[in-house]
C-alpha cells in the first residue's frame, strides 16, 4: 500500500512470498501537492496516517516538514532519512541487484536463444544429411538392381560364350575331318596320276607289256 511522505517522497512497500521486505523510495518533485500536514489536496486523496513513521502525512511533524518544502531535494532526502526511525534502506543496492539479476536473465535468455538457434541449425543440417543419405540409399538400391540385371546379362553372355566355344570346337573338328579327307583325296589322286602315267608309258612302249618266255 502506498504511503506519501511529506517533501515529495513516495514509499511503496511490497510484501512478497519471501520474508524479505523490499522498500522502494522514489523522489517525487511535487511540493505543491502538500497541504498543511493533515493530508494531500483533494486531487489524489490522502492515505490513513501512520504513527510508525514520523514525517508521514498526518503525523505531528507533518506541518513542520510541509513548511520546509522549499528546501533542496537532497537536503530534504537526507533529513527524511535521519528522521525515519526504521532507517529505511534506499533502493540503490536493491536496484543494482535487480539490474544484475535482469542482466543475468537477459544473458541467460540470449544464451538459450543462441543454443536454440544452434540446435535448429543442427536439426536442419541433420535433416539435409538424412535427405542426402536417403537419396544415396535410393541410388544404392538402383545400383544394386542394375548390378543384378548386369549379373543376369553376364550369366547369359557366359552361356552364349560356352555355346559359341562348343560350336567352335565342333567346327574345328569338322575342319580337321575335312582336311584329313582332303589329304586322303590328294593321296588317292596322286596314286591315280601315277597309275595313269604308268599306263601312258606302257601304251607308247608295247614291249614293256611283253613278258619274257
Amino acid at each position: 500500500m502506498p504511503y506519501v511522505i511529506a517533501g515529495g517522497i513516495e514509499l511503496c512497500i511490497h510484501y512478497q512470498t519471501s520474508p524479505v521486505l523490499k522498500v522502494w523510495l522514489a523522489i517525487v518533485a511535487a511540493p505543491s501537492k502538500l497541504s498543511d500536514g493533515t493530508g494531500l489536496h483533494g486531487e489524489l486523496g490522502g492515505p490513513s496516517p501512520s504513527p510508525d513513521f514520523p514525517g508521514i502525512v498526518g503525523s505531528p511533524e507533518g506541518p513542520r516538514i510541509a513548511q520546509n518544502h522549499s528546501e533542496s531535494p537532497p537536503a530534504r532526502l537526507e533529513r527524511l532519512q535521519k528522521t525515519t526511525p526504521c532507517r529505511l534502506l534506499l533502493t540503490s543496492q536493491a536496484d543494482e541487484e535487480d539490474a544484475m539479476e535482469s542482466r543475468r536473465l537477459r544473458e541467460a535468455l540470449a544464451e538459450s536463444q543462441a543454443k536454440e538457434a544452434a540446435m535448429e541449425a543442427q536439426e536442419v543440417n541433420l535433416r539435409q544429411q538424412l535427405c542426402s543419405a536417403q537419396s544415396q540409399t535410393c541410388l544404392l538400391h538402383e545400383l544394386q538392381q542394375k548390378l543384378c540385371e548386369d549379373g543376369a546379362q553376364l550369366q547369359e553372355l557366359e552361356r552364349d560364350k560356352a555355346e559359341l566355344e562348343e560350336q567352335l570346337d565342333e567346327k574345328l573338328e569338322a575342319e580337321q575331318r575335312l582336311q584329313q579327307q582332303l589329304q586322303e583325296k590328294l593321296e588317292s589322286e596322286r596314286c591315280l596320276q601315277q597309275q595313269l602315267s604308268d599306263l601312258q608309258q606302257a601304251t607308247h612302249d608295247p614291249e614293256s607289256w611283253l613278258t619274257p618266255l
